[in-house]
């Protein structure tokens, strides 16, 4: 049995860009990613509305991604793959964050992967996943501004290039999915366009 892991946000969790509310296990990205990859494999759900890569939310102090990974990663291990997709609410008005600073802390998360003492088990793969892009309906939320869409226009391929220089494989998800009516959260299709995505790259790196 081959067990993956998937840790992210909202988008991760499924929030549905139209109601708010949570899509069901046959429109979630994860749920549709174990389906296809079958009885072999076992796929957790880890996404958290609001997590960030390593920053104290004055909101809620449980979103700091960083601060929470270890746990994740005890509670589930063995691993064979992480699928790590933060970054988004890194950019989040209240914090005033460049890409250059939230590529660095996502690169240091997939290092902290990397690196954690799994026991008596092996470490994990790493895919670090660019989120989607979000869009002007993102400013409505009232969580973001223009800055906020600047800079994370410019994060996917900073952090393409930082992941090239690192090792670790690198998936863009805009290159695949985009943010539904709201801006920010990926709608069914979408989640149906990621999952197809992530299984073609994990047939591809298992071949």
């Amino acid at each position: 049995m081959r067990r993956l892991l998937c840790y992210g946000d909202s988008n991760t969790y499924g929030v549905d860009p139209d109601t708010g509310l949570r899509f069901d296990e046959s429109r979630r990205w994860p749920c549709m990613l174990a389906h296809g990859l079958g009885p072999g494999w076992h796929v957790t759900e880890e996404g958290l509305c609001g997590r960030n890569s390593g920053l104290d939310d004055p909101s809620s102090p449980i979103r700091n991604g960083r601060t929470f990974l270890p746990v994740v990663l005890s509670s589930h291990r063995p691993l064979d793959w992480v699928v790590l997709m933060l970054g988004s609410n890194d950019f989040k008005s209240c914090f005033h964050q460049s890409a250059d600073a939230v590529v660095g802390r996502v690169v240091g998360l997939a290092r902290e992967i990397s690196a954690f003492d799994y026991g008596p088990y092996p470490a994990p793969q790493v895919l670090v996943v660019a989120p989607i892009r979000m869009d002007h309906a993102a400013l409505a939320s009232g969580k973001f501004d223009e800055e906020s869409l600047r800079e994370s226009a410019r994060f996917p391929e900073l952090l393409r290039i930082r992941c090239r220089d690192t090792g670790f494989p690198f998936l863009d998800a805009s290159r695949i999915a985009k943010a539904g009516s709201d801006g920010q959260h990926l709608d069914a299709r979408s989640h149906s366009l990621l999952a197809e995505g992530l299984l073609q790259f994990l047939d591809t790196a298992a071949s």
